[in-house]
C-alpha cells in the first residue's frame, strides 16, 4: 500500500478480443470484493494486472516494452505487485521472471478465480505462478463481474478451441473447449437488463461450437430472446465451419439477433485455406455469405484475414483480393503473418520476405478502403436505430452509437447512454458515419464537426498573403484561412509531393510520431476569435487520445503529411460568413466578392 491509505487500488491494461477485454471486467470484479478500488494513474496503483495477447509477435513485443516501463515503479516501490496475465502469462510461463525479474504474478487466463490467492501469494512469498492445464476445472465467475458501464455486455458461454488453425496459438493459451450449463448463462443474461444492459454479446473463441446436451448457440440465442428487457443478441467469434443451418436460420427468425456477423476467412485462397487447416473452401465460405444475404436483410459482415502466410503466392494473394470484391465486408481486420513458436506453420517454408508481407498488406488496406468508403457513401440519407453507448473518444461533443448491424455512429444531441434513437447519415467516409438526430423541428442539438478538403492554395490578389480555401466536398461551404508564408510553403511542397533535401519541421514531426508508435487520428479547427483561427491536433497514443492546441497552418501541414482527416466545427463556418475579414471594411467586401465570383475550377489550383 502506498502512504497512508487505507484502501489498496489496482490497474489493469488490457490487449486483444472481446474476451480479454471481458476477462479484465472479471478480474475488476473480484478486486473489487477484495475491497481494491480502481485507478487509472499507474503512480497511484498497489497492484498492476498487463492482461496480455500473444496472437501475434508485435502485440507480445508491446507487453515485454510495458513491463520496461513499468520497472522504475517498482524500483521506486518494492511493494508495488506487478503481473502479467492472459494469453503472454500462459504461453510464456516461468520464463517471464527470468526477462523480467520485477514481475510478482504470472496467471493464465484459465485461472481468474484463482486470483486473489495468487496475489496473496505474490505478497508473501514475492512470487506466484497460475498455469492451467486441460484436465483442470475451469470456473465461470459471474456475480464478482465489474462490467464496463454502458448498454451492451458480455457473457461467456465457452471456453478454449478445439480447432487445429496451424498458426494460431489460441488452443495453447486458451485450452480445450469447455461449455457453460445454459441455465448458469441465461441465469446471468436474466440479471443484465436490471444493470442497464439491452445487449448482449456471446463470446467464445469458437463460439458456434458451443453445445451443451441438446442445446447448442441457437438454443441460446432462441432462449435470451424471451428475456425481458433484452433488446438485442450478438456473438463472435464464429468459425465458418461450426455456422450450421440451425444458426443461420435464428439470425434470420429470433428478433432480437441482430443482422451483422463477423465471420472470420483468414484468405481467400483454397491452398492457404488447406495448408491453414481451416476446414472449409472458399465455396462453402462463400455459400454461408450468400444465404444470409438472401434470408437477413440488411445483414453486414465484417471478417479477419492473414497476408504472408508460408507459400502464398502472388495468384493466392490475389484470390484475397478477389474475395474483399465479392462480399464487400463492412469492416476487415487485416494482419501480416505473424510465427508463432509451438505451432504447425512455424516449421513450414517458404514465407514470404518481410517487405513482400508488408506490400500486401497495404494493398490490401487500400482495396478495401475504397469499399468501405463506397458502401459508407452509400447510407447517406438513410436512417438508422442507434444504440447510445456514450459520447465519442474523441473530445468533439458528439455522442456515439451502434446500429444494429454493428456501424458505429456518431451524432449531435443530448440523448443519454443506453437510449434508442433514430439517426440520419448526413455525411461518410471510409472509416466513420456522421448523423443527425431525428428530432422535433428547431430544436439544438450541438455543434458538428465537417470533414473539409484542401481546394486551394493560392495568393490573395486583395491583401497579397497566401490564402488556404476548405471546402466541405458534401456541400457549398467553404473556410478561407490566411497563413503565413513559410507555412504555405509547407503546405504547397507536401501537396505537389516535393522532396527537400532536409526534411522540414512537419517532416521532422511525422518522423517523431512514427518512432513514438502515435498517430495523428485527425486536426480540428475549433474556433474563430477576433479574425485568428484556432486548432486542436488529435493525437493517438498506445489508445490515449490527447489533443493539442495548434494554428490551423501548421496543423494542416502535419495531417497533409499523415494523411489524416481535417474537420471544421460547423460555427466557425458560421462565424466566418459574419466575421470582417480584415481590419478595413472596404477591403473585406472586395475579399467577399473575389470568393464569391471564384470560378469552382479555380478552386483545384495550387498557385502560390
Amino acid at each position: 500500500m502506498t502512504g497512508d491509505r487505507d484502501v489498496r487500488r489496482y490497474l489493469i491494461e488490457t490487449w486483444g478480443c472481446q474476451m480479454n477485454q471481458h476477462d479484465s471486467e472479471k478480474m475488476a470484479g473480484i478486486l473489487g470484493g477484495l475491497g481494491y478500488e480502481a485507478t487509472r494513474d499507474e503512480r497511484d496503483a498497489d497492484l498492476i494486472l498487463l492482461n496480455t495477447c500473444s496472437i501475434r509477435e508485435k502485440a507480445e513485443s508491446k507487453v515485454f516494452g510495458r513491463l520496461g516501463e513499468l520497472r522504475r515503479l517498482k524500483d521506486a516501490r518494492p511493494d508495488l505487485i506487478i503481473g502479467v496475465v492472459g494469453c503472454v502469462a500462459q504461453q510464456e510461463g516461468e520464463s517471464i521472471f527470468r526477462r523480467a525479474p520485477y514481475v510478482d504474478l504470472v496467471m493464465g487466463p484459465r485461472n481468474l478465480a484463482r486470483l486473489d490467492s495468487l496475489i496473496e501469494e505474490a505478497r508473501r512469498e514475492g512470487r506466484s505462478i497460475g498455469l492451467a492445464r486441460d484436465d483442470d476445472p475451469i470456473v465461470f465467475p459471474t456475480d464478482t463481474i465489474a462490467r464496463a458501464s454502458g448498454p451492451r455486455a458480455y457473457v461467456t458461454v465457452m471456453e478454449g478451441c478445439n480447432k487445429a488453425c496451424t498458426y494460431c496459438i489460441v488452443p495453447f493459451t486458451r485450452g480445450r473447449e469447455v461449455y457453460r450449463d445454459p441455465e448458469a448463462i441465461l441465469a446471468e443474461v436474466r440479471e443484465l437488463p436490471a444493470k442497464g444492459h439491452c445487449e448482449i454479446e456471446f463470446l467464445g473463441q469458437n463460439v458456434n461450437a458451443y453445445h451443451h446436451g441438446e442445446h447448442d448457440l441457437a438454443s441460446l440465442l432462441h432462449m435470451a430472446d424471451r428475456v425481458p428487457g433484452v433488446r438485442r443478441q450478438r456473438f463472435t467469434t464464429s468459425h465458418p465451419g461450426h455456422l450450421k443451418q440451425r444458426i443461420m436460420d435464428a439470425m434470420s427468425d429470433v428478433p432480437t439477433v441482430c443482422n451483422h456477423l463477423h465471420l472470420p476467412a483468414q484468405s481467400g485462397s483454397d491452398r492457404v485455406l488447406k495448408a491453414m487447416d481451416r476446414g472449409y473452401t472458399r465455396a462453402r465460405y462463400l455459400s454461408r455469405i450468400e444465404y444470409l444475404r438472401k434470408t437477413v436483410p440488411g445483414i453486414t459482415f465484417s471478417t479477419d484475414l492473414i497476408v504472408g502466410f508460408p507459400g502464398e503466392s502472388d495468384d493466392d494473394f490475389q484470390a484475397t483480393l478477389s474475395l474483399l470484391h465479392e462480399v464487400e465486408y463492412d469492416q476487415v481486420y487485416a494482419f501480416a503473418y505473424s510465427r508463432r513458436p509451438g505451432t504447425v506453420a512455424a516449421l513450414l517454408n517458404d514465407p514470404p520476405g518481410d517487405e513482400v508481407r508488408r506490400e500486401r498488406l497495404r494493398t490490401l488496406l487500400a482495396v478495401q478502403e475504397t469499399i468501405q468508403r463506397r458502401r459508407n457513401e452509400s447510407l447517406l440519407g438513410r436512417s438508422f436505430e442507434v444504440l447510445v453507448d456514450g459520447h465519442g473518444r474523441l473530445d468533439n461533443g458528439l455522442m456515439k452509437g451502434r446500429t444494429r448491424c454493428n456501424r458505429i455512429v456518431h451524432f449531435p444531441g443530448p440523448s443519454r447512454r443506453g437510449e434508442f434513437v433514430d439517426v440520419r447519415i448526413i455525411r461518410a467516409n471510409a472509416h466513420s458515419l456522421i448523423g443527425e438526430l431525428l428530432v422535433a423541428r428547431g430544436e439544438k442539438v450541438g455543434t458538428m464537426e465537417l470533414e473539409m478538403k484542401i481546394k486551394g492554395l493560392m495568393i490573395d490578389p486583395i491583401t497579397n498573403m497566401p490564402i488556404i480555401i476548405l471546402r466541405d466536398p458534401g456541400s457549398s461551404a467553404v473556410l478561407p484561412i490566411w497563413v503565413g508564408i513559410f507555412e504555405a510553403n509547407a503546405i504547397a511542397l507536401q501537396i505537389e509531393k516535393i522532396v527537400t533535401p532536409r526534411p522540414m519541421t512537419h517532416d521532422l514531426l511525422k518522423s517523431m510520431l512514427i518512432n513514438m508508435h502515435a498517430t495523428v487520428e485527425k486536426v480540428v479547427i475549433t474556433d474563430l476569435k477576433d479574425n485568428t483561427f484556432y486548432a486542436l491536433i488529435f493525437l493517438n497514443h498506445d489508445g490515449k487520445v490527447v489533443s493539442i492546441d495548434s494554428r490551423p497552418s501548421d496543423a494542416i501541414a502535419l495531417a497533409l503529411r499523415t494523411g489524416s482527416p481535417i474537420f471544421v466545427k460547423s460555427d466557425v463556418i458560421e462565424k466566418a460568413k459574419n466575421t470582417d475579414l480584415t481590419k478595413d471594411a472596404g477591403e473585406s467586401e472586395r475579399i467577399r466578392k473575389w470568393l464569391e465570383n471564384l470560378d469552382p475550377d479555380e478552386l483545384g489550383k495550387y498557385e502560390m
